[in-house]
C-alpha cells in the first residue's frame, strides 16, 4: 500500500469521524459535500439489487445533509431482504474491490466504476439537489480522467475510495448505534426487522461487524505487509516531520 493511499485513507477517516459527530464546522461543512459520494454508492446498492431481481425502482434522493433514500416496489419477502440488505454489505465489498484496483495500479478503473454507479443512479435520481450532484460527480470524473494527468487520476481515485472506505465503516457502527438506542428507527436494520423474526438491534450488529470486517481486510490485511516495513515507517516519519 503505498504512502499517500494510507494518507488518503486517513483524511477520509477523519473526514467522516467529524462529520458523523457533528464537530468542527469545516469537517461537517466538508464533509456534507463529499460523503455523498458514500451516500450515493449506498442508495445505489439498494436500487442496483431491486433491478437485479426485476423489482420497480420508484425513486433515489439525495440531500445535501447527506442522508438518502431509495423507494421500490418490491412484492416478494426475499427480494426485500436482498434489497434492503445490500444497502450497508454492498458498499464495504465495493470499498474493498476499489482498494485492489488501486494496490493493482488501475486506477482509471476506480474512476470507471463510480462513474457507472452515478450513471445508474442518475436515471432514478428525482430531486434536483442530488440530480445537480451525481451530475457534477459525472462531470468531474469524467474532466478529471479525459483532461488531467495518470497522478491526478490517481489521487483523486484514492480520495474517493477512501471516502466510501469511511463511510461503509461510520455507516455500519451508526446504524447499529440508532438499532441500539432507536430500534423502531434505525433504517434498514428496522426494515429488515419487519421482515424477519430477528430484532433491529441484532441487524445492526451484523451490519456494524461487516464493516469492522472491511476496516480489517482493507487497509490490514491487504497491506499489512507494508505497514511493518522498515521502509515505510521511515517514509512516514519523513512525512509527518
Amino acid at each position: 500500500m503505498s504512502i499517500p493511499l494510507i494518507i488518503y485513507t486517513l483524511i477520509g477517516f477523519i473526514v467522516a469521524l467529524g462529520y458523523f459527530m457533528n464537530k468542527y464546522p469545516v469537517l461537517v461543512f466538508v464533509g456534507q459535500i463529499i460523503n455523498l459520494a458514500y451516500t450515493l454508492v449506498h442508495e445505489f446498492a439498494h436500487a442496483f439489487v431491486a433491478v437485479l431481481v426485476e423489482q420497480r425502482v420508484a425513486e433515489m434522493r439525495l440531500n445535501f445533509d447527506t442522508s438518502g433514500h431509495v423507494m421500490s416496489y418490491v412484492k416478494d419477502n426475499r427480494d426485500g431482504l436482498l434489497v434492503t440488505f445490500a444497502g450497508y454489505t454492498l458498499p464495504c465489498v465495493i470499498s474493498l474491490v476499489l482498494y485492489m484496483l488501486l494496490e493493482a495500479g488501475r486506477a482509471s478503473f476506480v474512476l470507471f466504476i463510480l462513474i457507472g454507479i452515478a450513471g445508474f443512479s442518475l436515471v432514478f435520481i428525482r430531486n434536483w439537489y442530488g440530480f445537480l450532484w451525481i451530475a457534477g460527480f459525472i462531470a468531474l470524473l469524467v474532466t478529471v480522467y479525459l483532461y488531467t494527468t495518470p497522478t491526478v487520476i490517481e489521487h483523486m481515485a484514492m480520495f474517493l475510495s477512501a471516502v466510501i472506505l469511511a463511510g461503509s465503516v461510520y455507516g455500519g457502527w451508526r446504524v447499529f448505534m440508532y438499532s441500539m438506542k432507536h430500534p423502531e428507527d434505525a433504517g434498514d436494520a428496522t426494515n429488515l426487522a419487519q421482515r424477519t423474526f430477528l430484532p433491529a438491534q441484532v441487524w445492526g450488529f451484523i451490519f456494524f461487524m461487516i464493516s469492522v470486517i472491511t476496516f480489517v481486510a482493507v487497509p490490514f490485511y491487504f497491506y499489512g505487509s507494508a505497514l511493518m516495513d522498515v521502509r515505510y515507517i521511515e517514509e512516514i516519519k519523513l512525512l509527518l516531520r
